[in-house]
């Protein structure tokens, strides 16, 4: 597998994007380190992500993928449904930390999946085991489960409020 590593170097978020985003269209793998909390509990600051560029295998609901923000930003989050629209494919994200999905992106909106991840006490995790495949799956689900009911608790509350001129 190829890898590419810069260690110690830092770079503007921008240019990191396309650097990630050159090295996976280039097939190339790359390791990056997370911070944040959206994808907590399952990825924590201070793991080590290796991520793949899409291979011949399909993105699934479950996934954690490497896509570029409307700002040039890079995040890693999970797929939580899928839909064809006119012939393409169209995978809705969002952290498993978060009560918002970021919207759907298309097959070519995203670099790359998360192929292992190294915590930081040393110990790794492939993401393609059958465990780590339901487990994602169960993830997803949690997420889309969550937002249904967000959004019915939204439309009460916006109901609530316009019966009682709020």
């Amino acid at each position: 597998m190829n890898t590419a590593f810069l260690r110690g170097y830092q770079c503007p978020p921008d240019v990191f994007a396309e650097l990630c985003a050159s090295l996976l269209q280039s097939g190339k793998s790359i390791r990056v380190f997370a911070h944040g909390d959206s994808m907590l509990p399952n990825l924590r600051g201070g793991d080590t992500l290796l991520c793949s560029p899409l291979d011949e295998r399909p993105v699934r609901v479950g996934d954690i993928v490497l896509y570029l923000t409307p700002n040039r930003q890079t995040l890693f989050h999970r797929v939580i449904r899928s839909r064809e629209q006119d012939g393409e494919r169209f995978f809705q994200v969002q952290g498993d930390n978060t009560l918002n999905p970021e919207g759907w992106k298309s097959t070519t909106e995203i670099l790359g999946r998360v192929a292992r991840v190294i915590r930081s006490n040393g110990m790794e995790q492939g993401m393609d085991t059958l465990v780590m495949r339901l487990f994602n799956r169960w993830a997803a689900f949690r997420s889309r489960r969550k937002l249904n009911h967000f959004q019915r608790l939204r439309a009460l509350e916006q109901g609530f409020f316009s019966l009682f001129g709020g």
